[in-house]
Order: structure tokens, then C-alpha cells, then sequence
């Protein structure tokens, strides 16, 4: 069965597997992104399958390698002088301007998923695989959160808030200053206290 997933720009591409396909990525040379292991689909390795899974650029690799073919006539956008326009997509660097990060779970889903399908004996160890990383991601994701959370109910953090709403932002990162300053024509000359000076810059949430 066919897995479809879309690029950035709506366009759609399709991954099924053929024993054509296997071939072509097992005659590829992957140690130009870092993966200096001979793939090798069979007999099924679970190593391999590991691997294709935790390792986006090897996943991603693959993915462009498996819809190379259907490049003709789609197209990735970029802005020259001002204006936006269309290129042909023509290389893996063209492939890799279609996908942010929400586009590129998608086509990563979409290989993961036909994995099993083609390789049926393995189907339920795959799964498996693809669900226990799928709630690391996802655990990772909550962590992180929780780690935000707590910083910013810190009183530190609190404390730091009310200073700037209070306008003293004189010894602030340049970085935050420049923010502050895009909406503040006039910004109050006072300062922040010694102890909060050095406070760490909260984590950002992957989206």
C-alpha cells in the first residue's frame, strides 16, 4: 500500500517500496552524511532498521533516493531580489528546501510506515520499533515542557518578568534589548538587580 505525504508547498509525493527500490539503496554510498555502516536489507536487521529510524539524515537520504523520480515538474520557492520564485527541484539540496519540521515528520512517517509493508515478517518487531521512538519523542517533548514550566514559575523568573514590565532592562542581553526595543521608542534607564544578571536562558520547545 502506498504512503503519501506532502512537502511544504502541498506538493505530494509517494513511497512504496519495490524490491527495485531496496536494490537502489543498498548501492548507495552513505558515508558522505556520517553513516559509515553497508546497508544491507537482507536478511532484515534490526540494526539497520534502528538506525533508518533515530537518524533523520539517513531517513532522509533514503526518502529522496525512493522519490527522486517524481522531481519532474515540482518546484521549491525562494525569494530573488524581492520576489518569490518557483526552481525545479534537481538535487537532494533542492528535495531538502520542500520540508520544515512538521513536513519532514510527515515523509519520515510515511517511510516508516511502508517499511513493514514490505517486509511483513517483520512487521510487528518494526512497529514496535516506530512506537517506542515515536514516545521518546513525545517524552521528550513533555520533559521539555515541564522544564519551561518550572523556569517560569521560578520566582527568579518571576522576579526577572516584573523588572522588565517595570522597564529596567539596561543590563539585559543585547539580544532582548533589541526586542524590547522594537516596541519601545523610549526604553526606562534603570537596571536589574546583581543576582539576576546571570540568569539561564529558558530551553525552547521543539515544535
Amino acid at each position: 500500500m502506498p504512503h503519501i505525504f506532502k512537502d511544504r508547498f502541498q506538493q505530494s509525493w509517494t513511497i512504496e517500496l519495490t524490491l527495485a527500490d531496496i536494490t537502489k539503496l543498498e548501492a548507495v554510498d552513505y558515508t558522505d552524511i556520517g553513516y559509515e555502516e553497508k546497508i544491507n536489507f537482507f536478511p532484515p536487521d534490526e540494526k539497520l532498521f534502528s538506525a533508518i529510524v533515530q537518524n533523520t539524515k539517513l531517513a532522509f537520504l533514503m526518502i529522496w533516493l525512493l522519490c527522486e523520480e517524481q522531481a519532474s515538474g515540482k518546484f521549491y520557492q525562494k525569494e530573488v531580489d524581492g520576489q518569490i520564485e518557483n526552481f525545479e527541484i534537481k538535487s537532494m539540496e533542492d528535495f531538502s528546501r520542500c520540508f520544515n519540521g512538521d513536513s519532514l515528520m510527515e515523509a519520515r512517517t510515511a517511510f516508516y510506515k511502508e517499511l513493514p509493508d514490505f517486509f511483513p515478517e517483520q512487521r510487528t518487531s518494526l512497529t514496535a520499533l516506530i512506537d517506542r521512538y515515536t514516545r521518546f519523542l513525545k517524552r521528550g517533548d513533555e520533559k521539555i515542557t515541564e522544564k519551561i514550566d518550572s523556569q517560569m514559575n521560578d520566582e527568579k523568573m518571576d522576579t526577572l518578568i516584573d523588572q522588565i514590565l517595570d522597564g529596567g532592562f539596561e543590563e539585559l542581553p543585547d539580544k532582548m534589548k533589541e526586542v524590547l526595543n522594537a516596541s519601545s521608542s523610549d526604553p526606562p534607564s534603570s537596571t536589574l538587580p546583581t543576582d539576576l544578571k546571570n540568569l539561564p536562558t529558558p530551553p525552547k520547545k521543539n515544535k
